[in-house]
């Protein structure tokens, strides 16, 4: 019975110790790189910078596009983590970084790049005119490497 008074106040002291929160650490600095147009897979390039940026802590980065949510995460590195999310829309992309407790928030700017399909004619009938015969009108489409649609609208 005496051992069991002992053992109880050990095994709360031993529970108490592995249950404490991770320590905090100061802001890190975060920069967004796109990636350049010479690469064949567009990313976003995240890197957390900090003195004492732990080993380990949880990194999240969530893209807001018009197709909905990305998610990635990973656990960070000492000192200086680099995560790469593949993202392939051109266009104003909203993002919410986390790491550990601290919360970034932000827009990036992707540019199309220069196309990479050739030109599709497409030949076909638009709205109604009532006032007056309808014109003919004929437009070109083609998809860039960021998979952005580009239309060219030729004819009055």
């Amino acid at each position: 019975m005496r051992r069991a008074h002992l053992l109880f106040p050990l095994l709360l002291l031993l529970a108490g110790a592995c249950s404490r929160a991770p320590s905090a650490f100061n802001r890190p600095s975060l920069s967004v790189t796109p990636s350049t147009r010479e690469q064949v897979t567009p990313t976003l390039a995240f890197t957390f910078s900090g003195a004492d940026l732990p080993a380990g802590a949880p990194v999240t980065v969530t893209l807001f596009g018009p197709a909905g949510e990305t998610t990635t995460r990973a656990p960070a590195r000492a000192g200086q983590f680099t995560l790469t999310v593949p993202y392939f829309r051109a266009g104003l992309t909203p993002y919410l970084a986390q790491i550990g407790p601290h919360r970034f928030e932000g827009r990036v700017t992707l540019w199309s790049g220069p196309p990479v399909t050739p030109l599709t004619l497409k030949v076909g009938a638009r709205g109604v005119r009532v006032n007056r015969p309808r014109p003919r009108r004929w437009c070109c489409t083609r998809w860039t490497r960021r998979g952005t649609l580009r239309t060219c609208r030729c004819g009055c």
